[in-house]
């Protein structure tokens, strides 16, 4: 009987274990940086889009390494619309929804445009010149 109770406790104890196992926190990260050269090692990895222009300023990143997405954002100056804008791809209105299951009319509301770049959607307010992005999925 002393036996049966060691096996009972032991399995307990694997099944505990793997729940346990199971419910780990995802790994999402955070940063911010004050300009694209400071950011080129993020954006060498993939979570920050490659089209920032020289003067992109106030840029912050979320990415969870779990399921592989990302979003963030970047103000950039006057004269960094026409590097930017070189680099886009602009969407049209009945293109793909946004990857990130945000709905574009949330944005366009606050005079957002979308383009992508790569593996990247972005909505771009060029009044306010300010971006947003999200990694679209590999």
């Amino acid at each position: 009987m002393p036996t049966n109770k060691i096996l009972i406790r032991s399995a307990m104890a694997a099944a505990s274990a793997l729940i346990l196992l199971g419910c780990v926190p995802a790994e999402v990260i955070h940063s911010k940086h004050n300009s694209s050269a400071v950011a080129q090692d993020i954006i060498a990895r993939g979570w920050i889009p490659n089209c920032l222009p020289p003067g992109a300023s106030n840029i912050e990143e979320t990415h969870d390494l779990d399921v592989n997405n990302g979003k963030g954002s970047f103000s950039f100056t006057e004269s960094d619309v026409d590097h930017l804008r070189a680099k886009l791809t602009p969407y049209e209105r009945d293109d793909r929804p946004l990857k990130s299951g945000t709905p574009r009319s949330r944005h366009e509301k606050r005079g957002y445009q979308f383009y992508s770049f790569e593996n990247f959607d972005l909505a771009i307010n060029w009044q306010n010149r300010h971006a947003r992005f999200w990694l679209a999925g590999i």
